[in-house]
């Protein structure tokens, strides 16, 4: 198997290649320094959803108007760990990771309409697909109009066929969108982590 970059490469590898994909660079190098609301609760009131084990973790993003739980099978990037505008999860053999998890902050709030990340964000996911993999649906996320797409990419340097998860957030009085995605290796370890990806995304929270 083609081994993959180690996560902080491979990170701005896939911002630099799939950049038409989850327009990753154009949100990291996108500065605002608009806040959200700071009107909110301390840690011990943040909601668990009772779906989420006792051993998962925390990640607070006040900032960034968003908490979530993760397993701590993930590693947070460290690297990332002071940007408002990027978190990234990496899972799997460091050198070779089987996934990765980002979570984009989209705080311009032309840029923050369900129009706006269908035209720019959605179709070029929608483009980069392989042929009949994609699955799409607009959707509820807490009041918020949202739309998930998932399919398969071909990741264009190594030319191994990934599996791809795309879900933007509108945003809403006054607070930012999202744009959330997942890339997971197609081997024997998939379905386990897609499980986890998907009960992070369940467990986020607004501010």
């Amino acid at each position: 198997m083609t081994k993959l970059p180690p996560p902080k490469i491979l990170i701005f590898i896939i911002a630099f290649v799939f950049s038409v994909i989850i327009v990753i660079g154009g949100i990291f190098w996108y500065i605002n320094n608009r806040r959200v609301d700071t009107n909110i609760p301390p840690v011990s009131q943040l909601e668990r959803s009772p779906e989420v084990p006792a051993n998962w973790k925390l990640l607070e993003a006040r900032p960034e108007g968003y908490w979530l739980y993760y397993s701590p099978s993930w590693i947070i990037d460290s690297s990332l760990e002071e940007s408002t505008e990027l978190k990234a999860f990496w899972i799997g053999d460091s050198a070779s990771p089987d996934g990765l998890y980002i979570i984009s902050v989209i705080k311009e709030p032309t840029r923050g309409t369900l129009e706006y990340l269908d035209t720019n964000f959605a179709n070029a996911f929608r483009q980069q697909t392989v042929q009949d993999t994609l699955i799409e649906e607009k959707v509820g996320v807490q009041g918020r109009d949202a739309i998930s797409l998932e399919g398969k990419i071909t990741n264009a340097e190594t030319k191994e066929v990934v599996n791809a998860n795309l879900l933007l957030i509108s945003a809403k009085d006054g607070k930012p969108a999202y744009a959330i995605s997942a890339v997971l290796r197609n081997n024997s370890t998939y379905e386990k982590y897609l499980q986890e990806v998907l009960l992070m995304t369940l467990s986020l929270r607004f501010f």
